[in-house]
């Protein structure tokens, strides 16, 4: 396993650790997307009150864990039964957000889920004329509720479609006992 596997929906996130505001929350995807081959779409985000997150992939073959409290970001590969611990310096209540593909943030909100969104239009590159769909944003949580995919091959939606503002099990940020960890290279 030489890269760590990425998720491919949504094509935003934030990284760094945004305490005091835990929940749980699902994520479908439906469209043209669904069937593309290598498609890796979050299913499952849950958040503890320290700013640590579990995000985990459709299919159930991935997780990715941010663990605050101990500085390091978790890979798990669940079919393999696999985790890859790399150390990682991160913020206390803070995060940053990236793009997949070039943001052009709009003026436009939305409420989903009862929580207020930015749209933020996305395309292949700087010099692009023609957006290749939108993400919303829910910027006091630090996270994407929703990814609206447009391209000639049709279109896809990945969006958040429950969200529980509460602690999750402590469990969820654990590497199971029965996973191989292996160890980082420098």
């Amino acid at each position: 396993m030489n890269n760590i596997v990425e998720p491919t929906k949504p094509r935003a996130g934030f990284t760094g650790c945004l305490a005091g505001k835990p929940f749980s929350a699902v994520f479908s995807l439906s469209g043209a997307s669904d069937h593309e081959p290598n498609h890796i779409a979050v299913s499952r985000m849950v958040r503890d009150n320290l700013g640590s997150t579990r995000t985990d992939a459709a299919g159930n073959q991935y997780s990715w864990i941010l663990d605050c409290a101990k500085q390091r970001t978790i890979f798990l590969d669940h079919l393999r039964r696999l985790a890859i611990v790399i150390p990682i310096a991160l913020q206390d209540s803070s995060s940053t957000i990236g793009f997949k593909k070039y943001p052009r943030p709009t003026h436009e909100t939305a409420t989903i889920l009862n929580i207020t969104c930015q749209k933020i239009l996305l395309f292949e590159d700087k010099a692009a004329t023609r957006n290749i769909g939108e993400v919303w944003i829910a910027e006091e949580l630090a996270v994407v509720l929703r990814d609206v995919e447009s391209s000639d091959a049709g279109s896809s939606k990945w969006e958040m479609v429950s969200i529980k503002f509460a602690e999750p099990s402590k469990s969820s940020f654990e590497i199971p006992s029965n996973y191989q960890q292996l160890p980082t290279r420098p």
